[in-house]
């Protein structure tokens, strides 16, 4: 659970970080400076609202040379959409999955589903549905590994400074487990990563 909990963390950090203290500072691979993106249409707000034509944008944007090793990055709940997608009445763009763990491709690239991008099941402004790009572009830095330590008699307080948990008069224990990471993407390689975005509104 904890591991569960730092991975997420991570990659919501590497993939959507804007700069803010909420992803730590860093910016991710949606929002580098030179990476490339394609805007879906004014309403098309959520998955149920993307098609074909919008993926094959996004693939356009990145060069023969860009593509190699690309991958597609995007939640669940796009591939789930991507599944209903049909290339005419009596057949879909891709075909159902009967292997347990068979890899996922879509438009010629694999498909790597994350819970770090935004579900955007209901109308969600300014989000990115899909990326496709070679993620090995982006470097990843262990600052220091994983460091656990308790206590008996620390407190917790909130924004205020007011203290919410005192671990010594509650007779509790408290648990710090922390880790320290860094992102960082060459200026270089940043055009090869295509990003679809839905639109601001």
């Amino acid at each position: 659970m904890v591991a569960e909990s730092i991975a997420q963390k991570e990659d919501e950090a590497w993939i959507r970080g804007d700069g803010t203290s909420t992803y730590g500072g860093f910016t991710g691979i949606s929002n580098l400076a030179s990476a490339q993106s394609f805007t879906a249409g004014s309403s098309d707000l959520n998955f149920s609202n993307i098609v074909e034509a919008d993926f094959r944008s996004t693939r356009e944007l990145l060069s023969p040379v860009r593509r190699r090793g690309a991958q597609w990055l995007m939640h669940r709940g796009m591939w789930n959409r991507i599944e209903q997608l049909e290339a005419s009445s009596i057949s879909r763009l891709v075909q159902p999955i009967l292997t347990a763990q068979a890899p996922l491709f879509f438009l010629g690239f694999p498909v790597e589903l994350t819970e770090a991008m935004v579900d955007a099941t209901a109308d969600v402004a300014s989000v990115d549905f899909a990326i496709l790009g070679n993620y090995s572009r982006s470097l990843m830095g262990i600052r220091r590994g994983i460091t656990v330590e308790s206590s008996t008699d620390a407190v917790i307080s909130n924004s205020s400074g007011v203290v919410t948990f005192n671990a010594f008069q509650q007779d509790g224990i408290l648990l710090k487990i922390s880790t320290r990471v860094g992102f960082q993407t060459p200026t270089a390689m940043q055009d090869g990563f295509a990003v679809l975005n839905a639109p601001a509104s």
